[in-house]
């Protein structure tokens, strides 16, 4: 699958939560003992991320600009990130 063999490897920032191993309860765990804690959701996160900054984000990365290109291709539907996807 291209998030295994492709994706899966590019880092992760560590306050991310849907990286393989994490979860709520990491994520719970680093708030434990804190006197105040905000839950945030933002509307329309993923499909906020359109073809170009997708395309920038591979290239920082370190993919050749035609590899990000073809990449953003198979990762996006209708010009966006569609959530809920294993490659978003």
């Amino acid at each position: 699958a291209l998030y295994d063999r492709v994706l899966g490897h590019l880092p992760c920032a560590d306050a991310a939560q849907c990286a393989p191993g994490r979860g709520v309860v990491r994520h719970a765990a680093a708030h434990l003992g804190q006197p105040y804690v905000t839950l945030l959701d933002f509307a329309d996160c993923f499909p906020s991320v359109g073809v170009a900054s997708l395309t920038a984000a591979l290239v920082a990365a370190g993919f050749d600009r035609p590899a990000a290109e073809l990449v953003t291709r198979l990762c996006t539907a209708d010009g966006e990130l569609p959530q809920g996807a294993p490659t978003s």
